[in-house]
């Protein structure tokens, strides 16, 4: 009788290996179903901090996680496109009616523009602090270069 060498492959179990397959494809599945990015029709959405006017709660270089919801509160830190500067993020300070009173922690006074709920891109559900300082670093043309080489 022939017997194994202790060193050598083991062999796996193929009911094992199928069951571990499809326990990650549904790991998997579930994360996509969660996060999908608000462009794939998702409710998650992304914004890189620039700036200062939420600190300390939200630096610049941190990656703010949003999450589109049917209504939000006062005290929350939202995501809102302003007709003239682009994608804002700055907490609820009031709400009036239909729109909301907003204003950047390290701010004296509320901003001009009081988004509607339309405008409101998302809730922050999450902040990845100076990840943006990493995704600025990929994002230049050298280093993109550098990455496909």
């Amino acid at each position: 009788m022939r017997q194994r060498n202790a060193s050598g492959p083991a062999h796996k179990n193929p009911i094992h290996t199928s069951i571990a397959a499809g326990a990650l494809l549904a790991f998997a599945l579930l994360l996509w179903l969660l996060f999908t990015p608000a462009s794939l029709g998702g409710p998650f959405s992304y914004v890189l901090i620039t700036g200062d006017s939420m600190s300390p709660a939200v630096d610049d270089g941190d990656i703010v996680l949003l999450r589109r919801a049917p209504d939000y509160d006062v005290g929350q830190i939202v995501a809102y496109r302003h007709p003239e500067l682009g994608v804002v993020v700055h907490r609820i300070a009031e709400e009036l009616g239909a729109s909301f009173v907003v204003k950047g922690d390290n701010r004296n006074i509320a901003d001009r523009h009081q988004p509607t709920r339309d405008e409101v891109i998302g809730a922050n559900v999450g902040t990845i602090g100076g990840a943006g300082s990493v995704l600025r670093a990929l994002q230049s043309p050298r280093n993109a270069v550098i990455l496909i080489v």
